[in-house]
């Protein structure tokens, strides 16, 4: 199981408030606290959750397209490819189903 934000604190002796404005750039953190929690946040491997982070931001970065697909050459469909490319290039979430 990956690295949660509690582990990064609990890790580098801080709160998982702390933890997060250091991932957010927000607050003032002090250099040696920002440090600190950076080089734990390597060493666990510790990468933030897009999924947690839409939730508690009220936000996605998603967009999910249900496509009714009879054979599998329907994904060489030019529009899908069009929307699948404009979805990453603007650093959209992209779900297929």
């Amino acid at each position: 199981m990956s690295a949660t934000i509690r582990d990064v604190a609990k890790a580098a002796g801080v709160s998982s408030s702390t933890v997060s404005r250091i991932i957010n750039n927000k607050g003032v953190i002090s250099e040696e606290t920002r440090d600190r929690v950076l080089k734990v946040m390597k060493t666990l491997g510790y990468v933030p959750n897009d999924t947690a982070r839409s939730f508690a931001n009220g936000s996605t970065s998603a967009i999910a397209l249900v496509i009714d697909v009879i054979e599998a050459r329907s994904f060489s469909n030019n529009f899908l490819t069009t929307v699948c490319l404009a979805l990453k290039q603007s650093r959209m979430k992209i779900t297929l189903t």
